[in-house]
């Protein structure tokens, strides 16, 4: 009861001007103590189970998300019928978010973390309202498969970041877990057809280019609008730059926003990306004839 009224109090905090670092510094100090938690008001009326000692566990209890821009833009944007693809779905935030809405339609979530995966499971099945194609791969620009990487190494909050497993490790502080397979968008799509996709949602970890390679033709003919994250230090670990990823979505016949803390979009120029940012990509409209 103490810990859900913290909750209540913290969530509050963090929508008042001045009052956000102080909920930040009670948030920091839970960090240290980690324990699970069940709540049972994700997004309104969902069930989660967060992680008080991982970033994005801590996030979603204390503030009530943690992909508050993607959520945002998302809110009015779906639609019953729109079939929504979650690649690096990790705990599930985003795959819940939009199954609660596409009633009539279809989320397809990709997470090969074998942990991750589980915990995915299990907030899935807390919400047995919800239908969605759970897919323990990693989606790449070539079937086979990879090693993937973790670090136990935290935050300068205190938390752990379990959403960071990576093929492409940043630094020394990353070590080996276990083998995953990989598989290409085309190829799933194609063994697991669809009448329709509406929005593909991309959080790899470095292999967005690969990703986006392997989905090509699927996104030649649906022309989804496209969410990814960015980030020149994954790209680089990759072995590519985050502007190579934008240069493709470009090439490909999308205009590029950068979502910012409300889920507003703002036109993204090639040149100012860098660093990380939350990217929408959006179809741009044929010609005229």
């Amino acid at each position: 009861m103490r810990l859900r009224l913290l909750r209540a109090c913290s969530r509050l905090a963090y929508r008042v001007r001045g009052l956000a670092r102080l909920a930040e510094v009670h948030r920091r100090w839970w960090a240290r103590r980690p324990r699970t938690v069940w709540i049972d008001d994700f997004d309104g009326d969902l069930v989660f189970r967060c992680e008080l000692g991982e970033h994005m566990g801590s996030q979603i209890f204390w503030r009530g998300s943690y992909s508050w821009p993607l959520l945002r833009h998302l809110a009015t944007r779906l639609e019953p019928e729109m079939v929504f693809v979650d690649a690096g779905a990790n705990h599930g935030e985003l795959t819940l978010f939009a199954a609660k809405r596409l009633v009539r339609g279809r989320v397809i979530a990709f997470e090969p973390s074998q942990a991750i995966f589980e915990r995915l499971e299990a907030n899935l099945a807390a919400n047995p309202t919800l239908r969605a194609e759970l897919v323990p791969m990693g989606l790449s620009d070539a079937p086979g498969h990879a090693v993937l990487h973790a670090s136990a190494a935290r935050f300068e909050d205190g938390t752990e970041h379990h959403g960071l497993p990576s093929m492409y490790p940043i630094d020394s502080s990353f070590a080996p877990t276990h083998a995953i397979e990989l598989v290409t968008l085309d190829g799933y799509l194609a063994a697991h057809p669809v009448e329709r996709l509406d929005w593909l949602k991309v959080d790899v970890e470095g292999a967005e280019l690969a990703l986006l390679r392997g989905a090509a033709a699927t996104i030649a003919r649906w022309r989804p609008r496209i969410l990814i994250e960015v980030n020149e230090a994954t790209a680089r670990a990759a072995g590519g730059s985050a502007r190579e990823v934008v240069e493709w979505l470009v090439a490909s016949g999308y205009d590029l926003f950068e979502l910012d803390d409300y889920g507003c979009a703002a036109p993204l120029a090639i040149s100012d990306v860098r660093g990380f940012h939350n990217v929408l990509a959006a179809p741009r409209p044929s010609p005229v004839r």
